[in-house]
């Protein structure tokens, strides 16, 4: 075993007479023994860990369609409660806008003012009725001042309607043709419910005004306005726009010698007068946005 050098302490055999690194005698019972160390103490074992578990957790519980179903069906049902709401409460609010101005001639003028673009209406008309909701605008002038009540009164002998569509319909190709000239059948007046009768064809054209394309035809005939049937000259309009929106317009007035044959009849200064027609349009924005 080893012992400790009482002269230099270093480590020696006990088994050696002499230290061999100082050469001091070692007696047998000089040097210390060098205390082992102490046996490692072994800690008893703990309990036993779990065993892993490979088992998959149970799938969740799916969802029936039917409830995603019920869950669509009920949100279709809340939307439309809504749109119905709306358009509900939309056509009240615009009834009785029409309704006030059926009474209001101040009214009706600031309206017609605001559907035809116009900065004031010509002299010697003033509207009869206006409506505009998205996608249309409808005006009728006519030529006589409200009655006491502020009603519009009816339409002697001369008068203008107008009408602007969002999209010309597919049905209105043959008014276009009938005003363009490629045909001279007056069906396609009523067939787009344009309650107009035609006698004779007067003369057809167009001219430009205010950023449009103005297509007219110039008739003798009879049509329907306010207070009845009437006979006279009418001229259609179709106005070609950038935005596509179809602007379709009626302005009618007396026929100046009923009993002239129409290749003999003298247009100057009536509705069917280029010039006029050119005056009397240059009142609006023929081509100006939708109200």
């Amino acid at each position: 075993m080893l012992v400790i050098c009482p002269s230099c302490g270093k480590r020696i055999s006990d088994r050696v007479a002499a230290c061999p690194f100082c050469q001091v005698t070692i007696a047998s019972d000089a040097a210390a023994p060098i205390p082992s160390a102490p046996p490692a103490r072994i800690a008893p074992p703990g309990p036993p860990l779990p065993r892993p578990s490979f088992d998959l957790p149970p799938p969740p519980k799916k969802t029936s369609p039917l409830v995603y179903v019920a869950i669509g069906c009920g949100l279709v049902l809340a939307l439309g409660a809504v749109a119905v709401g709306t358009s509900v409460y939309y056509l009240k609010r615009k009834a009785a806008e029409i309704q006030a101005q059926g009474t209001n001639p101040e009214l009706r003028n600031t309206k017609a003012v605001e559907v035809l673009k116009a900065d004031r209406l010509p002299d010697g008309y003033y509207p009869v009725a206006v409506v505009s909701i998205p996608g249309m605008d409808m005006v009728v002038l006519g030529d006589q001042p409200p009655r006491p009540d502020g009603r519009a009164a009816h339409i002697r002998e001369r008068g203008y309607m107008y009408m602007r569509l969002f999209r010309e319909p597919e049905n209105m190709r043959a008014l276009r043709a009938f005003v363009e000239g490629r045909t001279d059948d007056p069906s396609a007046l009523r067939a787009n419910r344009v309650d107009v009768a035609t006698t004779a064809i007067l003369r057809r054209g167009s001219l430009r005004l205010g950023g449009g394309n103005v297509l007219y035809c110039a008739q003798r005939g009879e049509m329907s306005a306010s207070g009845g049937r009437q006979k006279g000259l009418q001229t259609v309009t179709l106005t070609d726009c950038p935005d596509h929106n179809m602007r379709m317009g009626i302005w009618f007035g007396p026929d100046p010698d009923p009993a002239r044959p129409p290749a003999e009849l003298n247009l100057t200064g009536t509705v069917a007068d280029e010039n006029e027609l050119r005056g009397f349009l240059s009142h609006f924005k023929v081509c100006g946005p939708a109200s």
